[in-house]
């Protein structure tokens, strides 16, 4: 049996309440950025979990997952532990660094196809100054 694991974090940046949608199966971890604007409320967040939007989201290519170990300690360390992962927000941050790379990458490619386009139109161009200049040459 398969078992994969959903997780959805909304967090306050940029002045937008962004929400981070996270897949985990087996090894894999996918994650996909939706902004919200103003602050949702309950019943918004339930309405987008089961409506179309969430079937739309882009996720990212699948990132190894690494599991966190954890290990038998004091309870009032592991109090403290606990305490400093919720204020640093392990899975929000994890999945803001994985929205980041994907956009990354979308980006470099979106560049590097704006970049071919525009070396085949400068090619063109120059293709057509040339012909030009041998049809004036020909004098006709």
């Amino acid at each position: 049996m398969e078992f994969y694991r959903t997780s959805f974090s909304i967090v306050f940046e940029d002045g937008f309440w962004v929400g981070y949608a996270e897949i985990r199966y087996q090894d894999t971890f996918r994650v996909a950025r939706c902004v919200f604007g103003a602050e949702p409320t309950g019943p918004e967040i339930a309405a987008f979990a089961t409506g179309p939007q969430y079937q739309r989201l882009a996720f990212s290519r699948p990132f190894a997952a690494q599991e966190r170990t954890r290990r038998a300690a004091n309870p009032k360390r592991r109090h403290r532990e606990i305490a400093r992962e919720r204020k640093a927000a392990y899975g929000v941050s994890k999945a803001r660094d994985a929205a980041k790379e994907q956009y990354l990458e979308d980006k470099q490619m979106r560049r590097k196809a704006a970049r071919q386009r525009r070396d085949a139109l400068r090619e063109r161009r120059f293709a057509e100054r040339q012909e030009k200049r041998r049809q004036k040459r020909r004098g006709h």
